[in-house]
């Protein structure tokens, strides 16, 4: 791995496009067509169509949706790739996408059903720095955003309540209480790790929450199968590093 921290040029990239993408097409009003079009469809993929892996990972179904996905992308993406550098961040960036993919084919093979968004990914990036980097410090505000608006999602789930109630409630406890801890303390800091592991309990809560029902919500498998293969990823990067010995040995110059 690389010793030095780098510019995280792919992570911008990434969210570069993506914005571009999800602008032009709701300026030219293509956005739901072109999603159902081009998102993962598993039953059009086991027709050939292998291109809608791709194509699927830059398309957002709302303002929301991509607000979310770019915001973890800028968080995780520069933690990650300014430790390990552009190549192998995007290596995992692409491969988890394709993993959880994958996965999705094989749950549901006959699904027509449009799947799109970056999420996997993400959590491909997400799960690397958990385990690769548990201890990188990011913004506490955003470590709450991470987790609460799966803590409100909760909430509801179990709490009966009007619309209006509810749709308040997951607002303050989503948005609001981060933003309460953003401007108390907009410079505090703090590891990932235990953000990313409630995070982590959340989706496999939902995963199994949505299992028994027997319905197809938000794609948590997706995220969860994203999320293990960074892991494994980065724990595979990592083996491949030159040993400590081996490091100290090379800076030695050679009696001549």
């Amino acid at each position: 791995m690389e010793s030095r921290k780098v510019f995280p040029y792919a992570t911008l990239a990434l969210i570069l496009i993506n914005v571009l993408i999800f602008v032009i097409l709701v300026g030219t009003g293509a956005l739901k067509s072109v999603n159902n079009q081009f998102g993962l469809r598993p039953a059009a993929i086991l027709q050939g169509h292998v291109y809608l892996v791709v194509t699927s990972m830059f398309l957002h179904g709302a303002l929301s949706h991509i607000l979310g996905n770019m915001l973890f992308l800028l968080v995780f993406g520069i933690i990650l790739e300014r430790r390990i550098g552009a190549p192998r961040f995007l290596a995992i960036y692409f491969l988890t996408h394709f993993v959880a993919a994958m996965f999705d084919l094989a749950i549901r093979p006959g699904e027509w059903r449009a799947a799109y968004g970056a999420s996997a990914a993400i959590s491909g990036i997400s799960g690397a720095c958990f385990i690769g980097y548990p201890t990188a410090r990011m913004p506490l505000s955003f470590g709450f955003l991470l987790i609460l608006q799966w803590a409100a999602l909760a909430i509801l789930f179990l709490v009966p309540m009007p619309i209006a109630t509810a749709y308040g409630i997951y607002l303050f406890i989503s948005l609001g209480l981060p933003l309460v801890i953003f401007l108390l303390a907009p410079l505090t800091m703090a590891p990932l790790w235990p953000f990313v592991l409630v995070w982590f309990v959340f989706q496999l809560g939902f995963a199994l929450f949505a299992l028994e029902l027997g319905i197809y919500m938000i794609g948590w498998w997706a995220h969860l199968s994203g999320f293990l293969a960074g892991m494994l990823l980065i724990l595979f990067l990592k083996s491949r590093e030159p040993s400590e010995e081996f490091m100290l040995r090379e800076e030695i110059p050679a009696i001549r």
